[in-house]
């Protein structure tokens, strides 16, 4: 063979191993940037304001906000409907004094029932 003929040969395989690596290294290039930009739309999607964390956080936070209002709002219903017994509902009015004040009628006795404290057996 020529040697004109082998450098040009040579040259050919020599490019050719170059262009192979070349093509290896971006190849990884591009997967590394791939699994960056996979990462980043993670971390965005996982944390930040807009974040999937933040908003289940925010949606937990809401549910136990309108529990809180439905009590509150259940507790002034019951206050209402107290208030207008105490306004009107005489006999309620007489069974609240008996029970909570211990008041009696004239001529009635009041009998208080007092519980021995048990003794402690463990001394």
């Amino acid at each position: 063979m020529k040697k004109g003929k082998l450098i040009a040969i040579l040259d050919n395989r020599f490019f050719a191993r170059v262009k192979k690596e070349a093509t290896k290294k971006k190849g990884k290039l591009r997967a590394i940037l791939f699994l960056m930009a996979l990462l980043l739309l993670g971390y965005l999607y996982m944390a930040g304001d807009y974040g999937f964390v933040r908003i289940f956080s925010l949606w937990k936070e809401k549910k136990s906000l309108v529990m809180e209002i439905k009590k509150i709002e259940a507790k002034s219903i019951d206050l209402k409907v107290e208030k207008q017994k105490l306004t009107s509902d005489h006999d309620y009015i007489e069974r609240i004094a008996r029970e909570r004040y211990g008041m009696v009628k004239k001529g009635e006795k009041l009998y208080k029932f007092v519980q021995k404290e048990p003794k402690d057996l463990s001394r």
